[in-house]
């Protein structure tokens, strides 16, 4: 007699089945076990092919499922299905979520922001650079790095969110007890040790291209907001900032040069509708909730920064960034005249809360970030 739990992973080990096909027949049947139990007729009445009914019957023995739970424990994967409180809440409202995960490692924290990094395998050393500086700043702030361990973009995300000591999770097209592509192997490994390996597909289950379409769509869902660094006009990193935007998540787009392949898929992202993100500030202040909810549960320290700066500092403060602004841009910024921001800026350094970099040039302290209300 199976568990459960034990449906559910034997209702996730049928390959022949995907991710629409398990929806349905549990609109139909209800309960992974209720599947399990269905007679020949049944199973054909329910749709299913020839095919899809020889996988359900040859997944269907006890014995099988016991191996399976057995080989689980064995290579360190967890299997949570989403019946379970652990399911990341992301995930339980997106289109077709899947009906469990295979994890090694850790899941992302609900309570922080995730930010999914994608773009292309084939991509630039500057496209390089930005994601690995990106993900090493959001991950610095606290924010998840969600992207799928392809080679190029989603290798220097996870790159840089590791390098930061942040939290960083690759979903797979594949079984998590393998490594795609093979150039990635010692990430992989880190990744399994210190962050997460997510699949909803088995162990044994090979990288097939049909299978990352449909990981895109986790990758969105448990992403807040979607950042793209480079793509070309048509690609997968469009297709999950496009199912990230059916969800409701915010899209990110880095600019890039005009006439550039790699940038063409950027642009025009860019050109119909998403953010424009020229610093990881950007992106931090879009999020501003998390960390204000952080800061209340952890002691009131917003209600201590809201009186230590007076209403024009804030102003000031909020326009402030990692990356230095000119005062004259500032002033421009803040609709202040030089005379009173000069003041303002000097009343911020007293603080803690802005640097002059440069003559003229101020940026925001890197310690203070997570404190703006």
């Amino acid at each position: 007699m199976l568990s459960r739990q034990e449906y559910w992973l034997w209702f996730c080990n049928i390959e022949e089945l995907n991710s629409p096909k398990r929806e349905e027949l549990l609109r139909i049947f209800g309960s992974p076990e209720a599947v399990f139990e269905a007679g020949e007729a049944e199973l054909t009445q329910a749709g299913l092919t020839a095919r899809q009914k020889n996988g359900i019957r040859k997944a269907g023995r006890e014995e099988s499922v016991k191996e399976l739970s057995e080989l689980l424990i064995k290579k360190e994967i967890r299997f949570i299905s989403r019946e379970e409180e652990e399911y990341p809440k992301r995930l339980r409202h997106i289109y077709h979520p899947p009906c469990g995960l295979f994890v090694r490692g850790r899941l992302p924290k609900e309570e922080a922001p995730a930010i999914g990094i994608v773009g292309a395998r084939a991509c630039s050393v500057y496209g390089r650079e930005i994601a690995q500086y990106f993900a090493a700043e959001l991950s610095k702030r606290g924010f998840s790095v969600i992207s799928g361990l392809a080679a190029g973009i989603d290798a220097a995300a996870h790159t840089g969110a590791l390098k930061a000591g942040g939290y960083t999770a690759a979903v797979l097209g594949c079984g998590t007890d393998q490594c795609y592509p093979q150039e990635n192997l010692s990430l992989y490994l880190k990744l399994g040790e210190t962050g997460g390996l997510l699949s909803e597909y088995p162990p044994g289950v090979p990288p097939y291209r049909a299978n990352f379409p449909a990981r895109n769509r986790i990758i969105a869902g448990l992403s807040d907001g979607i950042m793209v660094a480079e793509a070309r006009e048509r690609s997968g990193s469009l297709i999950t900032a496009s199912l990230a935007l059916e969800e409701g998540k915010d899209i990110f787009s880095v600019p890039g040069r005009l006439g550039d392949a790699l940038s063409e898929g950027c642009n025009r992202l860019i050109q119909e509708g998403a953010a424009l993100v020229m610093t990881p500030e950007d992106i931090v202040q879009e999020y501003d909730r998390f960390f204000r909810e952080k800061q209340t549960t952890h002691g009131g320290d917003e209600k201590f920064y809201n009186n230590l700066l007076e209403t024009r500092e804030k102003i000031v403060y909020a326009n402030l960034s990692l990356m230095p602004k000119h005062i004259d841009a500032l002033a421009k910024e803040c609709k202040i005249s030089f005379s009173e921001l000069t003041q303002l800026l000097l009343c911020l350094e007293l603080k803690g809360y802005a640097r002059q970099v440069s003559a003229n040039c101020y940026a925001a302290c890197p310690d203070k970030l997570l404190s703006r209300g």
